[in-house]
């Protein structure tokens, strides 16, 4: 499931033909139907119904999960042949955003591989031998893409792959940015509860995460007094790094966060505390090495 490397601020757009759906609460919309190569139309409840482009199969309401690739390549089918889960949750539809590093169009089959980072995921849309080619919406390498598809488990290559998939590009880093919030607050709520909180967790500084503040590079956070006073129930050092991003809310780099910490812990160190302060939902990966704050 690994992938190349990518970077979001390289920008938007590519080679996709047909509009973009603008991504809501109830992701396609009645309408959609049809939009993004696709035919699936939103229930109530952010459920599924059946609709003509499945030849009127009925299926049971379906949750849509969105997840990022990191957390997804985390996935595991308790057995051979079971659907895989992921936070003690069984997958079916998820929701993911990426970029096509390997597009493949064929008569009946479309694929794609779609990229964040390190992290791959190799997205399928088999097709009908009726299907008019003209219809069907295709996008090229490169190209920043939503797609919502079922999670399963290739048995052949023993990989998780999305099958059925409806790809919709993203022309706006305000979606990348809302996904990644709504990754992370899912995943929180299925191993923290409601409302995803810990016991006793500060939030009351923890808002305008995303207000454009450049940083300068290899700045040390903590030369003004009382830089993470808000984080004392934290680590020492997951509180340094939440002083650091405080300082710096438009994200900083995994290099800077190394030289910055330098003197307060060895690298090992470092990547220990970021990895759970992601894991607790405190921060999250940017996908190109910078780590933001979520609140």
């Amino acid at each position: 499931m690994m992938g190349g490397g990518n970077n979001w601020n390289s920008g938007y757009g590519g080679g996709g033909s047909g509009g973009a759906a603008k991504y809501s609460t109830n992701y396609a919309a009645n309408n959609q139907r049809g939009g993004g190569g696709g035919f699936l139309s939103a229930s109530q409840g952010g459920g599924f119904d059946a609709s003509p482009g499945l030849g009127g199969k009925r299926f049971g309401k379906q949750s849509l999960r969105p997840v990022s690739l990191k957390h997804l390549a985390r996935a595991k089918a308790e057995v051979e042949g079971a659907p895989p889960m992921l936070d003690n949750e069984e997958l079916s539809y998820v929701k993911i955003i990426g970029r096509i590093s390997k597009a493949s169009v064929a008569s009946t089959l479309l694929k794609y591989m779609v990229t964040d980072g390190p992290y791959s995921v190799e997205c399928v849309k088999y097709l009908s031998d009726s299907a008019d080619p003209n219809d069907v919406q295709t996008f090229s390498e490169g190209t920043c893409v939503k797609v919502v598809g079922i999670a399963k488990i290739n048995s052949k290559k023993n990989v998780l792959e999305l099958s059925g998939i409806f790809v919709y590009p993203v022309t706006n880093m305000d979606e990348v940015t809302y996904h990644n919030l709504e990754c992370i607050y899912h995943h929180l709520q299925l191993t923290r509860g409601v409302g995803g909180a810990m016991p006793g967790q500060m939030t009351a500084d923890q808002s305008n995460a995303f207000n454009s503040t450049a940083y300068a590079n290899n700045t040390n956070a903590f030369q003004q007094p009382g830089a993470t006073n808000h984080y004392a129930h934290l680590p020492p050092m997951e509180a340094q790094i939440m002083g650091l991003l405080d300082k710096y809310q438009d994200g900083v780099d995994l290099d800077n966060i190394m030289g910055s910490l330098r003197s307060v812990g060895a690298p090992a160190d470092i990547r220990g505390a970021l990895e759970r302060l992601e894991n607790e939902g405190h921060i999250y990966d940017t996908g190109d090495g910078r780590y933001c704050k979520t609140g």
